[in-house]
């Protein structure tokens, strides 16, 4: 019977579970992301859609939580909370009039030029265990896994 349970105990190990050691890493990572980020205003879900406007902005709110992958009604409270900070404007779709259209004022420009600064920062603290090449494959391989 102590065979079997150290087997099973070794079948369960939550270390060996990759899934496992993402979602920890993540965790930890965001953690200390968020962190950073407090002295802007604002978190890590801010600071994906405030990246998003500036790379392939302005976008529409369904486009905003498709490629943030959050649900629908938190995009409402993360688009309510830019505007009201001034960071991003809401206005009618050019084409499409069931839509808005977020776009990112110069005011959220400014605040992302900081904060990419020291979320890039951030994330050289946690990878310093890893050199340049290990974190070059590391994110090839997550890049990978989410295709």
């Amino acid at each position: 019977m102590m065979s079997d349970e150290k087997t099973l105990s070794e079948l369960v190990k939550l270390d060996q579970w990759i899934s496992v050691l993402i979602h920890w890493a993540a965790y930890r990572t965001r953690e200390q992301f968020e962190k950073a980020l407090e002295p802007f205003a604002i978190d890590s879900k801010h600071f994906g859609t405030l990246a998003l406007l500036i790379t392939d902005g302005p976008l529409s709110q369904v486009d905003l939580w498709k490629r943030q992958r959050v649900d629908r009604t938190s995009m409402v409270a993360i688009v309510d909370y830019l505007e009201r900070n001034g960071l991003v404007t809401r206005s009618r779709h050019p084409t499409d009039r069931r839509a808005l259209l977020i776009t990112i004022t110069d005011a959220g420009r400014t605040l992302m030029q900081e904060a990419a600064t020291i979320a890039h920062q951030s994330e050289d603290a946690f990878l310093e265990s890893l050199s340049m090449a290990e974190r070059a494959q590391l994110q090839a391989l997550l890049l990978r896994l989410l295709d």
